[in-house]
């Protein structure tokens, strides 16, 4: 329970100054903390941007209510007047059954006495609420017949059936009829013309058939909507529109007829009222959450202003301990004059210490001012000394907070970037270099993974204390972040008792840490294998750019990485050049990416004739200082700096929309040849999104075919072969790229069922001058047409070498002889209708470069 409530309900304890105050008194007060809280101006804000914002939401709640009940007052009518409809089609056929039939019309001729008894009153028709009249030509009643319940024909349904006999002018003709009976019940009926059973002879009369709208048989729920049905008839006159409009009547369409030349209507419900009820209902229950979140906030605020008089006591009380400290302060520091045997009139400096330090308010009524025994001196000088070594100790823990690893208690990143400033500038005095190792623990993830996360911890641990044990008395060790770390070797003025420089005593020191970790260090009673990546780089005396040194350390570290026999590696300027031009055309390659400044390129993909089938999308880059960058340089920088999922993304978004355009210029069988790197096999989502940029482009997977390379088959996951596994269940195409090159087999081939190959151009552009190229060109073109694998010839850049590939069998190339990669506009300049080149045939593309 909330204390306020408790206080309130439960006054059993001598009675507070909040408890003895009324309900109304605390409403009060709730009242002026709300209106203190805010000037009036402000208080007012709130209210009219609520009135503001409530009124055209009340006015579109209100509209979407209407709308609702309109459409659901509609629906249930339509569903009434379908069985109405559905009841009416059943009695017309029975109608036309018995109006058009011999025995009816020799009955209505007088020529058939025995109808009665053989025919009406023998049928089951009527074991219901069935009601039939016969009129003769004349409009006179020869026949009513019921039987049931309700026993006999009114003569308002008489009356109301003979009205329409003018109106029968054909013998196919029928009016459907909607009448009241003398009971009040609403019966509907069908009137016919009286003929024989071929409908030839003139008319003897007419036939009426009525049933009740409601009958005794329905169900509960069919007798509640047919009762609803019956209480919005209203039977209006066909020309009267505006009456009819005024009393919101709507005429049933298909007519049904009623006596007087009237029609059949439907009164609308007014939806007012159902939303009325349907927002006063609603009304309450808002009502009510108002109530709770008003008593909520009334209760809030009285908690907190009765939490503000606490804390204004408290403060009161510790201003006053202030003002008497200040009060004190202000006598030790005015001094006081001194009395007739010399001693000061005041409390002297260390009794006002004293004071402070016990919190001592006044001094006690038996004392003497002016005495100040030696134990309380004493006693105050050990409080002043602890005072002091708490707050040393507390300075210490924020300073070991700050600057130190909690795991391994070694300095951190922090502490050595400062060290590192200050060896600097101590080394610019004194013209001597230091050196700086990075090392980093390799495969540290693995560990983790396999042993868990406090074995990996352990192995920091173990590793921070070999390399302490490996440094020098004066280097510097920290733990620079995760499994890194790094050591700082002091600044030495000239060579060890080796005969060394500085960059040699750093390798022997890096040479001591590795083989420190030769042996295997014992995790939780397992043992585990530590590898150490170390680089090295020094710091000149000179050296102004701290981060510049770190990341020439880091450099070094990353090549010791890449080292297969040696994970030492002195930083070395070139290779740091190449490392950091690298960097920074990954950087450029992502500014261009997000400016959009890549383009794609199409090269077409055509048969002998020249006529195109399909085009590959190739990807180009025109960097502002160096010109264009080989696709193969910049695929490989996101390859190396993880980002090619995001650009591969955005070039198949590039390609697809591309060839949008070509398709609906060069004819919807039209083929596209994309490209897709291993790494982004790796993606799960990959192919989704491949699949949404094709759905949502209206572009069928069929048209789409991915070029993959050999190595993306070898180096395959779970994750990659699902993925291929998923394209292909989707329809879209699979093309082996550059077949040849790799470490292509028959069992590549079986494991993959890819639908085409494409042969590597260095082997087709090979095939005049070196007869092994062409031997493998024809074991390629012999087994792609023994395995119905569609084949696309690179390279294909004179004629000669398209005659050869002819000769072999292949029907589809690519290459300079026909055209080079070209523009959107350039391809469809060149092959869209009305030029010199045939677009592609109906017989369809390859399926290779689809």
């Amino acid at each position: 329970m909330h204390p306020l409530l408790g206080a309130l309900l439960k006054p059993r304890r001598p009675p507070s100054r909040w408890q003895r105050r009324r309900p109304w008194s605390l409403l009060h007060s709730w009242w002026k903390e709300e209106r203190h809280s805010l000037p009036q101006a402000k208080a007012r804000l709130p209210g009219l941007a609520a009135l503001l914002l409530l009124t055209p939401l009340l006015g579109l709640e209100i509209a979407r209510r209407s709308h609702n009940v309109r459409i659901e007052k509609d629906t249930q009518r339509r569903e009434q007047l379908e069985v109405v409809m559905a009841a009416l089609l059943s009695v017309k056929r029975t109608v036309f059954d018995w109006g058009h039939w011999d025995d009816t019309y020799e009955f209505a001729a007088g020529r058939n006495p025995g109808f009665l008894t053989n025919d009406v009153a023998t049928t089951s028709l009527f074991d219901g609420e069935a009601r039939m009249v016969i009129f003769d030509p004349g409009g006179k009643t020869l026949l009513t017949y019921s039987r049931g319940i309700r026993r006999g024909v009114s003569q308002e349904l008489i009356r109301c059936a003979r009205d329409q006999l003018p109106a029968l002018v054909t013998l196919k003709s029928f009016r459907r009829l909607a009448c009241p009976s003398d009971d009040g019940l609403l019966y509907v009926g069908v009137i016919t013309p009286l003929t024989d059973n071929a409908s030839l002879r003139p008319a003897r009369g007419a036939l009426v058939l009525f049933e009740p709208l409601l009958k005794s048989d329905y169900g509960p729920s069919l007798s509640g909507s047919l009762r609803q049905l019956g209480e919005a008839v209203q039977f209006m006159t066909p020309g009267d529109a505006a009456a009819a409009a005024s009393a919101g009547v709507e005429l049933v369409d298909p007519p049904i007829h009623s006596n007087d030349r009237q029609r059949l209507g439907l009164r609308r419900q007014p939806v007012l009222p159902i939303v009325a009820r349907s927002l006063a209902d609603d009304l309450l229950l808002i009502l009510a959450m108002v109530a709770g979140l008003l008593v909520f906030r009334i209760l809030l605020v009285l908690e907190r202003r009765g939490q503000k008089v606490q804390r204004r006591k408290v403060e009161r009380r510790a201003a006053q301990r202030i003002r008497r400290a200040c009060r004190d302060l202000d006598a030790l520091l005015e001094g006081m004059g001194m009395g007739p045997e010399g001693l000061p009139h005041g409390p002297s400096e260390t009794h006002v210490l004293a004071r402070l330090i016990h919190n001592e308010t006044e001094t006690a009524p038996d004392s003497d001012p002016l005495r100040f025994p030696e134990h309380e001196a004493a006693s105050m000088e050990s409080r002043l000394a602890e005072v002091a070594n708490r707050f040393q100790h507390f300075l210490r823990s924020a300073r070991s907070l700050a600057l130190f690893d909690s795991l391994t208690q070694l300095p951190n990143r922090r502490y050595f970037i400062e060290q590192l400033q200050i060896e600097s500038q101590r080394a610019h005095r004194s013209r001597q270099a230091s050196a700086i190792l990075f090392v980093d623990v390799d495969k540290f993830k693995n560990i983790n993974d396999t042993y868990g996360h406090d074995a990996g911890d352990a192995a920091l641990v173990i590793t921070a204390q070999r390399l302490r044990d490996q440094i020098r008395s004066g280097d510097f060790l920290a733990r620079y972040g995760g499994d890194e770390f790094a050591i700082l070797m002091a600044p030495v003025a000239g060579p060890d008792s080796s005969g060394g420089d500085l960059r040699s005593q750093a390798r022997q020191l890096a040479q001591r840490v590795a083989k420190a970790f030769e042996a295997s260090c014992l995790v939780a009673g397992v043992p585990i294998e530590i590898s150490l990546s170390i680089g090295v780089t020094t710091v000149e005396p000179d050296e102004n750019d701290i981060e510049a040194c770190i990341k020439r350390s880091d450099i070094a570290m990353y090549q010791a990485k890449q080292h297969k026999h040696s994970r030492i590696s002195i930083f070395e300027t070139d290779a740091a050049t190449t490392e950091l031009d690298d960097y920074r055309l990954y950087s450029d390659l992502m500014r261009a990416l997000r400016q959009g400044e890549l383009r794609m390129l199409f090269q077409p993909i055509v048969d002998g004739s020249g006529t195109i089938h399909g085009v590959e999308a190739l990807a180009r880059w025109h960097h502002p200082q160096q010109g264009d960058v080989s696709p193969e340089v910049f695929i490989a920088l996101a390859e190396r700096y993880r980002q090619m999922d995001i650009l591969g993304q955005e070039l198949l978004r590039f390609a697809i929309e591309g060839f949008v355009r070509l398709r609906q210029q060069l004819g919807p069988e039209l083929q596209l040849s994309v490209n897709v790197t291993p790494s982004q096999f790796t993606h799960p989502t990959v192919v989704h999104r491949l699949l949404g940029l094709l759905a949502r482009e209206g572009i069928p997977p069929h048209r789409l075919t991915v070029e993959i390379t050999e190595r993306s088959v070898l180096e395959s996951t779970d994750t990659v072969a699902g993925n291929i596994r998923l394209l292909q269940d989707q329809g879209v195409r699979l093309t082996l790229d550059d077949f040849g090159t790799g470490y292509s087999s028959l069992n590549l081939l079986n494991t993959l069922q890819p639908n085409g190959l494409k042969i590597d151009k260095s082997f087709v552009t090979a095939m005049h001058v070196n007869p092994f190229a062409n031997q493998i060109v024809t074991l390629i073109a012999g087994l792609g047409s023994r395995m119905e694998l569609d084949l696309v010839a690179e390279g294909v850049d004179n004629p000669d070498t398209l005659v050869l590939l002819q000769n072999l069998g292949l029907r589809f190339f690519q290459g300079f002889h026909f055209c080079s990669p070209l523009s959107v506009e350039g391809v469809l300049a060149r092959y869209s209708s009305g030029s010199g080149s045939q677009a592609a045939l109906s017989g369809g593309p390859p399926s290779g470069p689809a």
